[in-house]
């Protein structure tokens, strides 16, 4: 016979859970609150980029199915067939309360694991909803808020790896092929987390219990990543004749090349020339070349792609010191910190949430002043982070997942500066480890504080 759940049920388990994790719900219960006054006030925009994941039917082999996919499970439930105003409410709804609400979760579970205190998990959690630059990208049709959920479940779960959690590799390899499906990008991400994990784990003294502790796991867990990112190959392949889980990056690549396009040696290659002179016809640029590609000579997305990369991989190797010099304005538009991606909410939602603008123009210009200041961003990217790594090199689950936020927050910046367009508005490809940067520099201050605190004792007693 079935046992009743009433009132000693509430008082056995609901109570004490509920006086356990009183901090994270009030957290989680202000983040939810803050999210229902704003979202009246919201107008859902679309990027150029969105129309090409509206329609999962249609989607081409420059896009993978992970954003698109979302989008139609959301179309599918709320049994909206046509692209209205409605329908990109609904989209931008899931996005502010339930990713936005996971990414809040995911915030406060891996500050806390980094810290090891209540107090400033729920901080980072607080700080995270005042990041009007992270929060305002739920309010667009794009994939960095999915991005951003997804790689936060990837690092959590491949986290508690380690702690002996046996179904954690399967879905931290689970979430990272969704990453790769949603962020091609994140293609190399897994072989990086992996390569940490052994730095950390696999030292010379305990090698062997280690390797055979963490051996099947990890098998596990690049099996996985490798097995999904291979099957969209194979299907582009197969739909497409090509191999690769994108054909996006050429198209990247020449946003760098577009600069020098001209030094292509006609007469070079007699294969490539044709494609070359169409190249510096339409003056580098990458999809007016494709179009031409299209038009005069009738070739396939797979053939366009192809012949891109050869090109540019040519043009690059020829002229790397043109390439490399296009680095820096990269690296310093990737970190730039500007309006620009939700600018047109803010009139808007401001309107509606004068009490809120305070604290996110403050934050706004704080995160401002650190991104166009050289000493301030290098002490907020690099020496600070340095230093919390150095300090909590003896506490080995902190010490891994401070190693693991770099890896991946390094991991995305050289991808983006070194593949993605040369200074074309690069701070959107930093969205995803946005709040990780700010978590590890945070955590590297309240490392600071406390030890500074625990000594004041020893202070007054030197001083008596």
């Amino acid at each position: 016979m079935r046992k009743r759940r009433g009132p000693r049920f509430l008082k056995d388990k609901i109570w004490p859970f509920i006086c356990r994790r009183w901090p994270l719900l009030v957290f989680l219960a202000a983040s939810l609150i803050l999210r229902i006054f704003i979202f009246p006030g919201i107008v859902p925009r679309a990027h150029i980029d969105s129309i090409t994941y509206l329609v999962f039917s249609d989607l081409n082999p420059a896009r993978t199915p992970g954003y698109p996919v979302f989008i139609e499970i959301i179309q599918f439930s709320n049994d909206l067939f046509s692209i209205t105003p409605l329908y990109l409410h609904a989209i931008i709804f899931v996005q502010m309360f339930f990713l936005g609400m996971i990414n809040c979760y995911l915030i406060y579970a891996l500050s806390k694991i980094l810290a090891r205190s209540e107090a400033f998990a729920v901080f980072m959690g607080l700080i995270y909803n005042l990041d009007y630059f992270v929060v305002g990208f739920e309010f667009l049709i794009l994939t960095e808020t999915l991005s951003l959920t997804l790689l936060g479940l990837t690092l959590l779960f491949y986290q508690k790896i380690f702690m002996g959690k046996k179904s954690a590799p399967y879905l931290a390899g689970f979430f990272s092929v969704c990453l790769v499906l949603t962020r091609p990008s994140f293609a190399a991400l897994f072989v990086c987390l992996a390569g940490i994990s052994g730095l950390v784990h696999l030292r010379p003294k305990d090698r062997r219990s280690q390797l055979k502790r963490l051996a099947g796991p990890l098998a596990i867990f690049l099996f996985i990543n490798s097995a999904g990112i291979l099957s969209w190959s194979l299907r582009n392949k197969v739909k497409h004749d090509y191999f690769g889980p994108s054909t996006l990056l050429p198209f990247q690549l020449g946003y760098f090349t577009q600069y020098f396009y001209w030094k292509y040696k006609i007469g070079s290659d007699a294969e490539l020339d044709p494609y070359a002179a169409i190249l510096i016809e339409e003056k580098g640029q990458p999809f007016r070349t494709a179009w031409r590609f299209i038009e005069d000579l009738k070739m396939s997305d797979a053939e366009i792609a192809r012949i891109l990369f050869r090109l540019n991989l040519r043009l690059i190797m020829e002229n790397p010191m043109d390439y490399l010099r296009l680095l820096p304005r990269a690296a310093s538009d990737y970190y730039g910190f500007s309006w620009y991606w939700t600018e047109l909410y803010s009139g808007k939602v401001f309107g509606r949430t004068k009490f809120l603008i305070k604290p996110w123009l403050f934050f706004f210009r704080v995160y401002n002043w650190v991104y166009h200041h050289l000493l301030a961003l290098l002490t907020f990217v690099l020496i600070a982070p340095a230093l919390f790594i150095l300090a909590s090199r003896k506490k080995e689950s902190v010490f891994h997942l401070a190693c693991l936020l770099e890896g991946a927050i390094h991991y995305n910046f050289l991808i983006s500066i070194f593949f993605t367009p040369g200074g074309v508005n690069n701070l959107r490809y930093r969205l995803p480890v946005e709040p990780y940067i700010v978590l590890v520099f945070f955590a590297a201050l309240f490392l600071l504080g406390r030890a500074l605190w625990g000594r004041i004792p020893k202070l007054r007693a030197g001083l008596k």
